[in-house]
């Protein structure tokens, strides 16, 4: 498994494939400050926190894709954290939450025993006209036996982090595997040219 770019950090679990009744992809992107500036937008919270499985945990946009092994049914959910202008006591003096309507899936096809879709992700800042999108691009496959697979690019801000769940109780740790969780660069790389992050995961 492999995810390249700067300042990654990648870890791998295995686990022994085993007949799934469903199966979850979650892909989450979060600010791990707990404060950032925005420029001439004013200054933002972040998530404040450190990689995590949780799917409570504060994020910036997260996407989880459902296999459903029995009804050879894939679907998605896209959830994101909403934005808070605060001042400089830390105070929040504005919000407001973003649109999903950046997050679609396509060319999706599902069988009882492989799923695959592809996942585009586009989401700014909706207090901030100045902000880039969050952007990312995969390719999320799934097969029963327990596989799955990340194919795609990403722009390298803020962090990203993205984890499998191959068992029928898609909550806790079992069953959980980690794609990969990786350090995100200055958030300025959403609006100037800092190259993308090449996403090429196997979970086995």
């Amino acid at each position: 498994m492999t995810v390249s770019g700067k300042n990654d950090s990648v870890t791998t679990v295995s686990t022994a494939a085993a007949a799934a009744s469903q199966s979850r992809i979650d892909y989450k992107t979060f600010i791990s400050a707990a404060a950032v500036d925005g420029g001439p937008c004013g200054r933002f919270a972040g998530d404040n926190r450190s990689y995590s499985y949780d799917p409570g945990a504060s994020s910036r946009t997260k996407v989880y894709i459902y296999y459903n092994w029995g009804t050879s049914n894939l679907s998605y959910w896209p959830q994101i954290g909403e934005t808070k202008k605060i001042n400089s006591s830390g105070g929040v003096i504005q919000t407001a939450t973003a649109s999903t309507a950046g997050i679609t899936i396509s060319s999706t096809m599902m069988s009882s025993s492989y799923g695959r879709t592809q996942l585009n992700h586009a989401v700014a800042n909706p207090l901030c006209g100045y902000a880039g999108s969050i952007n990312y691009s995969v390719v999320a496959s799934a097969w029963s036996n327990g596989t799955a697979q990340l194919q795609g690019t990403a722009l390298k801000a803020p962090y990203h982090e993205a984890y499998y769940w191959t068992s029928g109780y898609l909550g806790g740790s079992y069953g959980l595997q980690t794609f990969f969780k990786v350090a995100g660069d200055n958030l300025m790389c959403l609006n100037v040219n800092c190259g993308t992050r090449s996403i090429s995961t196997m979970a086995t």
